[in-house]
């Protein structure tokens, strides 16, 4: 994922920084919302 927003902020050549930081929030989120869910089902 971090490879993708580096690679994508080069070829659009946006700022970098921003470009990261939504990268780590939205996997942050992807993680809270997901981990709980697997955590339960797989006990």
């Amino acid at each position: 994922m971090l490879i993708g927003a580096v690679i994508g902020a080069l070829l659009v050549k946006s700022h970098l920084a921003l470009v990261l930081l939504a990268a780590a929030v939205l996997a942050l989120v992807t993680w809270v919302v997901f981990m709980p869910a697997a955590i339960s089902s797989a006990e």
